[in-house]
């Protein structure tokens, strides 16, 4: 309606009234009867003939069916129309426009420049398409995009999460900025692959939303192909590169200092709104970094893997609880099935925003070294690449300080009447629990599903077997002996 009433007709045409949001049209409708308004569809300009505008009643009768039909106005003659028909217009939001002119030649000027208001919006389409085609990154993408729209904000969501936000507010040369009016959010679904990926746009920053889907709709090839960049650019990342430990021979030793922050934050890899880190860390970086990119691509193919010194850090988004599926899952399964001798896998807790970026980072870390080959001698079993996120480190530890084989030649040495009794799993589990729940026996009870008695009939029984509970400088170390153990003991 602004590019109608404010072309080359402006001076044929008088606005009574227009509503202060974008409205688009789509159609005219010369209405030489009052019933052949019932027939119009939304977003049209509803011209009422001279031969049919015959009073005030029915410019409102007019008025009142576009308002039903969804018509954007109601274009009459001049004289046809009184100020309580202005009012109820703005009532029923629908612009009221008149003219002195005859109603059906002006209906015929007001097509061709329809006409033309299309062809320009084409090719203003056409030369943003050109335009942001020279993105180079997303974010550059999304800060075209929001400027085009006045500063409105600008998201690209993976699987619900946000992974790029952006919100470029102009400089207008009066200082303010354009107005929205009521904010409405528009998408566009960008997928590609497996992944569940969109564009979306809120607030039309004084633009209609047909103009804003069209805008967008041009904008997805350009994201989906820097998005296809992005996984070539972590492809070339992850290939072999010369290193300080290459050059000594010692492929571990970059394991010895975490990953550096501005190492880790580049601004091709946007940090999604909440997310987790994950931190994968191999015995030779050179050898594993195909096997690692190659699974990784198939597990979580539009996370980008950033290298560094000994491995590679990802940021995986977390989304809305529900949005996605719970990634150490996917990354579990993505390497469960690979064999990648001292590969290991860190993952974070879930974090938000830039200010926690380090602290995820240091916490996938310390959880992949943690999650190093287990087995004996340091030698790594015959399994997927070992997972551990940062919450399970504890009970890792007491792997890490007593592994399983190690604890049971300790307790046959130890203990050999405690591994000798048929009860021993019950016993040992008795005992850890108790001591698990800091020497309460109805604590240790509630926890096993047993009668208190039970529970104390058991750690009498340890005790006749050897094991040392009342000693308290013992105790430590025989609860760490103890919850290795009961790992392996046969029920």
């Amino acid at each position: 309606m602004k590019d109608l009433t404010e072309s080359r007709l402006a001076s044929d045409i008088s606005v009574r009234f227009q509503p202060d949001a974008p409205t688009r049209v789509q159609e005219l409708a010369l209405i030489s009867d009052i019933e052949e308004i019932t027939a119009v569809g939304p977003d049209t300009v509803v011209l009422l003939s001279n031969a049919v505008s015959t009073g005030g009643w029915m410019v409102s009768a007019a008025l009142r069916y576009a308002w039903e039909r969804r018509a954007c106005a109601v274009l009459a003659p001049d004289h046809a129309v009184t100020d309580a028909t202005v009012e109820l217009a703005r009532r029923l939001n629908v612009a009221l426009l008149t003219s002195r002119r005859d109603i059906t030649q002006l209906g015929l000027d007001i097509a061709i420049q329809l006409g033309i208001a299309r062809a320009g919006v084409v090719a203003r389409i056409q030369a943003f398409s050109e335009h942001i085609s020279q993105a180079a990154s997303l974010s550059e993408l999304a800060s075209l995009i929001s400027r085009e729209f006045g500063g409105s904000k600008v998201q690209v969501r993976v699987s619900g999460a946000v992974t790029v936000d952006r919100e470029e507010v102009p400089q207008p040369s009066d200082g303010t900025r354009a107005d929205d009016g009521e904010i409405e959010t528009l998408s566009v679904d960008v997928s590609h692959g497996t992944a569940d990926i969109e564009l979306v746009l809120i607030g039309t920053g004084g633009h209609t939303r047909d103009y804003a889907e069209q805008t967008l709709r041009a904008a997805a090839p350009v994201l989906r192909a820097l998005l296809h960049e992005s996984r070539l650019t972590a492809i070339l990342d992850s290939l072999p590169v010369m290193s300080i430990a290459s050059l000594i021979g010692s492929a571990a030793a970059g394991q010895l200092d975490e990953p550096a922050l501005a190492l880790v934050l580049r601004e091709d890899h946007i940090v999604a709104d909440r997310y987790r880190c994950v931190c994968i860390l191999v015995a030779d970086r050179e050898s594993a970094g195909a096997a690692v990119h190659q699974v990784w691509q198939q597990a979580l193919p539009d996370v980008p893997l950033i290298a560094i010194a000994d491995g590679w850090l990802a940021f995986v988004p977390a989304g809305e609880r529900g949005a996605r599926p719970d990634s150490v899952a996917e990354i579990r399964r993505g390497f469960g099935a690979v064999r990648l001798l001292g590969a290991s896998i860190g993952a974070s807790a879930e974090r938000a925003g830039h200010g926690e970026l380090l602290d995820g980072v240091r916490e996938a870390w310390l959880a992949a070294r943690i999650a190093g080959p287990s087995g004996v001698n340091g030698v790594a079993e015959a399994i997927g690449a070992e997972v551990l996120e940062f919450s399970e480190i504890p009970a890792r530890l007491l792997d890490r300080l007593v592994p399983t084989e190690l604890a049971g030649r300790l307790a046959g040495r130890l203990f050999p009447d405690l591994i000798a009794d048929p009860a021993a799993h019950e016993i040992v589990e008795a005992v850890v629990t108790y001591l698990g729940a800091r020497g309460s026996v109805s604590g240790a009870a509630e926890l096993l599903g047993v009668h208190r008695n039970t529970i104390q009939t058991r750690i009498r029984r340890a005790e006749d077997l050897g094991v040392p509970l009342g000693d308290p400088a013992a105790v430590l170390s025989t609860h760490m002996l103890l919850a290795s153990l009961l790992r392996s003991l046969p029920r």
